[in-house]
């Protein structure tokens, strides 16, 4: 009875009981809430630079990977943690390409891909680079 006098006295309190009032009859009619789909990373299942060749004698790469869920992007680098590097929109047709860095010596490649907004894990291969071999 006190509690009724008071939602009198205060409009705003008033105000209050009834929106609350109206939000649980609207949940009620809506019923619960439809799932939400979610997004599922693009989940490489193979990646290889090369067709799978240990060692290039040119900085020019190509990548090839195959994907168990549909891939928007992808990002590639030398770096482990992407320093320098940005997302690509993935290529409607063929491989990815990459330009490996300047200098001999086995070069390690990060690759990663996501679909929309979902990151996929990061892939690791290798390769030799010899230029100036024939």
């Amino acid at each position: 009875m006190n509690y009724s006098l008071n939602v009198i006295r205060n409009p705003n309190r008033l105000i209050a009981v009834r929106l609350a009032a109206i939000l649980v009859a609207l949940a009620l009619m809506i019923g619960p809430a439809a799932p939400v789909a979610m997004a599922k990373c693009a989940d490489v299942q193979e990646f290889v630079i090369n067709d799978g060749a240990p060692v290039t004698h040119t900085r020019d790469i190509v990548i090839n990977v195959k994907f168990e869920n549909k891939a928007t992007h992808y990002i590639v680098c030398e770096d482990p943690d992407f320093n320098g590097c940005g997302w690509q929109p993935m290529p409607y047709a063929g491989p990815i390409k990459y330009r490996l860095s300047e200098g001999n010596g086995i070069k390690k490649i990060y690759f990663k891909a996501k679909n929309l907004t979902v990151p996929g894990k990061v892939h690791i291969a290798t390769i030799e680079l010899i230029e100036g071999d024939s």
